[in-house]
């Protein structure tokens, strides 16, 4: 059955032979995928370019809708996620980028991030910025939501070194799980202690860190 359960449980999200495809006649994405969050874990997903990462973050946070199998969420589960690609009002500025829909975000704690992630005017309007610095505004949409499960897609890319070293930090002390894709093998070794591997449409758990794994 095609279906999504609310249960409470230890877990945050919970895969049953789950299974994805864009049309009928192309071939799967996601094929009879089994997979559990844990609560406070920290996953990396991997897989080579086109194999469906991006696809299978955007079913787990609600943005696809699976053809098969069975998602069961932790009751009351708040998902924040940054997608590859964020769409804004082009007319906002950063800031009221950030806060929009936030209302437990201040505008210091979003002024901070901001900042962090280089952003210095808040009040520019999002039309005029770069790819990356959108990219920039997007994490720090993200970062600030309050959630139960963070979810990251290529969080690294537009940010330098120092901007790096920040957010791992930020993510290494933060409890709430955390499920991200990253080609970033020495951020992804420093934070994540369980690895997902998407090849084929299949999918493979190991409870290890990149290097184990």
């Amino acid at each position: 059955d095609n279906g999504t359960a609310l249960l409470e449980t230890p877990f945050t999200v919970e895969f049953e032979n789950v299974s994805f495809r864009y049309a009928e006649q192309e071939p799967d994405v996601l094929h009879d995928c089994s997979f559990t969050i844990r609560s406070e874990e920290k996953t990396a997903l991997v897989g080579v370019n086109g194999t469906g990462k991006s696809t299978l973050l955007r079913v787990i946070a609600g943005k696809e809708k699976a053809d098969s199998g069975t998602i069961t969420y932790r009751r009351e589960l708040r998902i924040s996620m940054l997608d590859q690609d964020t769409v804004f009002d082009a007319s906002s500025t950063v800031l009221d980028a950030v806060l929009a829909g936030a209302d437990d975000v201040s505008a210091y704690e979003a002024r901070s991030i901001l900042n962090r992630l280089g952003m210095r005017d808040m009040e520019a309007e999002i039309g005029i910025l770069s790819g990356g610095q959108k990219k920039r505004v997007a994490l720090a949409r993200a970062l600030l939501r309050p959630c139960d499960l963070l979810i990251l897609d290529e969080p690294t890319n537009h940010l330098d070194a120092q901007m790096i070293e920040w957010l791992e930090r930020y993510l290494q002390k933060r409890t709430s799980s955390l499920l991200m894709v990253t080609h970033d093998r020495y951020f992804m070794e420093r934070i994540c202690t369980k690895m997902m591997e998407l090849s084929q449409a299949r999918l493979y758990t190991y409870q290890a860190n990149y290097s184990a794994y």
